[in-house]
């Protein structure tokens, strides 16, 4: 059960980051209240046997779109060594 809560989770995250903030509902107003600018997501996700790692850069438009090449270079740099966690 807990994997398919993961893969849910994952799929939203995945649709969210798709959309602008004022396609999803009450996005827009939450973030009014808070103040806050427009904000991009980036996402990878990295499943494993045992576990799922879930790497995210959230910020400024422009800011994680400066970074954007920095992100894809961590995510390709990530290398799994020895056994996964077991539970």
């Amino acid at each position: 059960m807990k994997r398919l809560g993961l893969c849910w989770s994952a799929a939203w995250l995945c649709w969210a980051a798709s959309k602008t903030r004022s396609q999803i509902p009450g996005a827009a107003r939450r973030a009014e209240q808070a103040g806050a600018g427009v904000v991009r997501v980036l996402a990878a996700i990295l499943p494993l046997r045992a576990e799922t790692w879930v790497f995210k850069m959230a910020n400024k438009v422009e800011l994680v779109h400066q970074h954007k090449d920095d992100f894809d270079e961590f995510i390709r740099s990530v290398q799994v060594t020895g056994k996964a966690a077991t539970r």
